[in-house]
């Protein structure tokens, strides 16, 4: 299950975000990869990432827990801003979702154009405060993400209680007597 979103653009300076969620393991894992864009084609205007796929300095991969999931599905309904920080090996992380006001052109029926205010976001990932990723989410793009999000919690609910029937009843009895000593 993933959410792929590619945003080239001619200054080469456009990225490639992938939102995916793996079950291979006993609870669910949410990843965030990127990619920095490689080229520009101006006669066909598209852009590719394919060149950067082998270099570490081009691409990232991060790891979001549930608590993290959760503040982004947060800032996506309230619009407060989300910043988080992983340190992890040698990698420092710095990650924030911002929402924003797109200028957006719609034409009405008479073939006059208004202008509107697009509730949009720019997520951005910043490595060691120099390899920076970032994307702008649209609002179709955040609808899809924010279901992404949602199905990870159903399966990461699901896998939680499944885990929980298996334990035995001793650590119950111990886990119940710990909370009826507990002081709130």
């Amino acid at each position: 299950m993933n959410l792929q979103i590619y945003k080239p653009n001619a200054k080469n300076a456009g990225s490639a975000f992938n939102f995916s969620i793996d079950t291979r393991n006993e609870k669910p894992v949410f990843y965030v990869n990127a990619i920095s864009q490689y080229s520009w084609n101006s006669s066909t205007k598209t852009g590719s990432f394919s060149g950067n796929k082998d270099n570490a300095d081009k691409k990232l991969a991060i790891k979001l827990n549930e608590f993290e999931l959760g503040e982004i599905l947060s800032t996506l309904s309230t619009r407060i801003p989300w910043s988080g920080f992983h340190d992890f090996n040698d990698n420092k992380t710095s990650i924030a979702l911002t929402p924003w006001d797109k200028p957006k052109k719609v034409k009405d029926k008479n073939g006059n154009y208004q202008e509107f205010k697009s509730p949009a976001f720019g997520f951005m990932v910043t490595r060691n405060g120099s390899q920076t990723f970032r994307i702008s989410l649209e609002p179709g793009e955040i609808e899809v993400l924010k279901r992404l999000i949602t199905t990870f919690f159903d399966l990461f609910l699901a896998s939680t209680s499944k885990a929980n029937s298996h334990k035995d009843t001793n650590y119950n009895k111990k886990t119940e007597s710990a909370l009826e000593e507990a002081p709130f």
